[in-house]
């Protein structure tokens, strides 16, 4: 289910073939060092807590 501002960001996303967000989720993962197994919304709420 998506909440908050993922449908704000997902549908440029979705319009651009998937190009928007290419390795953005890849590049969450070497800040943090850890959720390589994660969705990108999830990391961000994670860095968000953090």
């Amino acid at each position: 289910m998506l909440d908050g501002d993922d449908p704000f960001v997902l549908g440029p996303d979705a319009g651009s073939n998937r190009h928007m967000l290419a390795g953005f989720q890849e590049w969450l993962v070497v800040r943090r060092g850890t959720g390589h197994d994660l969705t990108w919304p999830v990391l961000v709420r994670r860095f968000a807590l953090d």
